[in-house]
């Protein structure tokens, strides 16, 4: 089931990314990713400048809803470590 739940995610983000889904679509999504102090998306660049990610048209969605608002890996018993 965790398998087949993280290919639906991975096809609305791929769909996300390529502007085949309305906002309204992914604009939760990073609710159900890991929360992190950077984007939670990770691209593989094999070549081009440090640049070529800011300047990609996904950029913006990317910035936009898989930035912040993720769930936190502490549990509730352990959530004054982020304190």
């Amino acid at each position: 089931m965790g398998l087949e739940l993280v290919d639906i995610l991975s096809n609305a983000i791929r769909r996300t990314l390529r502007g085949g889904l309305d906002r309204a679509g992914w604009i939760n999504v990073h609710k159900l990713m890991i929360d992190r102090n950077e984007t939670y998306i990770k691209f593989p660049i094999f070549q081009g400048g440090p640049d070529v990610l800011q300047n990609a048209a996904y950029g913006a969605i990317v910035n936009e809803g898989f930035r912040n608002g993720g769930r936190p890996m502490f549990t509730r018993r352990n959530q004054f470590l982020l304190d």
